[in-house]
């Protein structure tokens, strides 16, 4: 069907009230035209399909605000679900997820490359990102409530180039910003408002001396997270000269990652990450308190030495 002469027009709904004219998608289409005097010849037309390949890069996530523990830290990993439906109605599900960035505070970076195979045309295609704590002792969590990413324009754009020949996309650097509350705490913010305290953070008893749990817990969104990504949608073709997997790029650790060499080449940061900020600043309160208060008592010691000394000359 490449080799007809194809013929576009966009289309447009217009506003049943303010009659303003809005494009939603585009057709295209072909005119057959035969003499007259000769019996038509239905065409036959089949839909062609191709394969493509969309690799999603997770370069990293910044702005973490929600944390499960008093150390303001998650085992960060993100999953990305692809959905898409083909033009007779196929529905394909595929997850990918990246590696765990343990200890992060609020920032978290992976590196990672995840592949996905899709049929093109499709009716509608997108992925899902979600970003999670690993906890190895219960269900995993969800910190932020998930994100969907559409990609049928892209993938329509794709599939035009691949069958009229022209060059591939190129890659297209977009974030994915987290800025809701997941709706599992938003459940637990609603029981906890009336209690008045944070959810999932401390027990009852505890609330009256935990400063973390003062106020409402989710009266207004939580800080957002940007994350960072490269997507790029190529033929199969292509994608077969340069064949890649789903994994991390580079043999090294990306930013801020953390293990038992860290600990004993870089004790601090180890100490921090382990702890987390908050806490780490509360023993530098307290060992300057108890500095303090040390040297307090070695004045009124001092002070008591030289008093006894004057009397006892006089």
């Amino acid at each position: 069907m490449q080799n007809l002469p194809i013929e576009a027009k966009e289309i447009i709904s217009e506003d049943e009230e303010t009659g303003t004219k809005v494009p939603v998608g585009s057709l295209r289409y072909w005119v057959d035209i035969c003499p007259v005097e000769q019996a038509y010849m239905p065409a036959k037309l089949e839909a062609e399909g191709r394969k493509f390949e969309i690799r999603v890069t997770v370069w990293g996530i910044t702005g973490i605000s929600i944390f499960q523990d008093l150390g303001e830290r998650n085992d960060v990993y993100v999953e990305g679900r692809l959905r898409s439906m083909g033009p007779k109605g196929e529905v394909v599900e595929k997850k990918e997820k990246t590696d765990v960035h343990k200890w992060a505070h609020d920032e978290a970076n992976f590196n990672f490359m995840m592949v996905y195979e899709i049929q093109a045309p499709a009716q509608y295609c997108t992925i899902d990102f979600g970003m999670f704590d690993e906890d190895k002792m219960s269900e995993n969590d969800p910190i932020y409530e998930p994100k969907e990413l559409p990609l049928d324009h892209m993938l329509m754009l794709a599939f035009n180039n691949a069958i009229e020949g022209r060059e591939p996309l190129g890659i297209d650097q977009t974030k994915i910003v987290f800025d809701s509350w997941p709706k599992k705490k938003k459940k637990e913010s609603h029981d906890a408002n009336k209690k008045g305290g944070k959810p999932g953070c401390c027990r009852r008893v505890l609330r009256c001396i935990c400063c973390c749990c003062r106020g409402s817990a989710t009266a207004k969104p939580p800080k957002p997270a940007t994350m960072n990504i490269s997507v790029q949608v190529i033929p199969m073709e292509e994608a077969l000269l340069n064949k890649v997997q789903s994994g991390r790029l580079g043999t090294e650790d990306p930013k801020g990652r953390m293990n038992w060499k860290t600990a004993i080449t870089e004790p601090g940061r180890f100490l921090k990450a382990a702890l987390g900020p908050k806490c780490v600043k509360c023993i530098i309160w307290v060992v300057i308190l108890l500095l303090v208060f040390l040297v307090c008592l070695v004045i009124l010691y001092v002070s008591y030495l030289v008093l006894q000394n004057v009397s006892a000359v006089r």
